[in-house]
């Protein structure tokens, strides 16, 4: 298992997302297990990336593919996150 300690989540009033090591995801689907699949949002540029985490969005539990394109700059990570809606008090993107 791998912390989750620089994963963010992120949410839009279409979507919910995480950066996670400077790369954003998209949720895809939640497993029987409760497990969520989020994939990397670059799929026009044909990357293949994407992450597991656990239901509560605590840890990741798995990191696979590779990143066809850079990693967001700082600027585009403190854009995305502060932009982002509340999803619970215990995230630390909450206004």
């Amino acid at each position: 298992m791998i912390s989750s300690s620089q994963l963010e989540v992120v949410a839009s009033k279409r979507s919910t997302a995480v950066i996670y090591e400077r790369f954003k995801y998209i949720k895809q689907k939640v497993y029987s297990s409760g497990d969520i699949f989020w994939k990397c949002i670059m799929r026009n540029m044909k990357c293949s990336a994407f992450i597991t985490t656990d239901s509560e969005m605590n840890y990741v539990r798995k990191v696979s593919g590779q990143h066809s394109h850079p990693a967001l700059d700082p600027k585009e990570m403190a854009f995305e996150i502060s932009t982002s809606f509340c999803l619970s008090p215990s995230n630390s993107v909450c206004r």
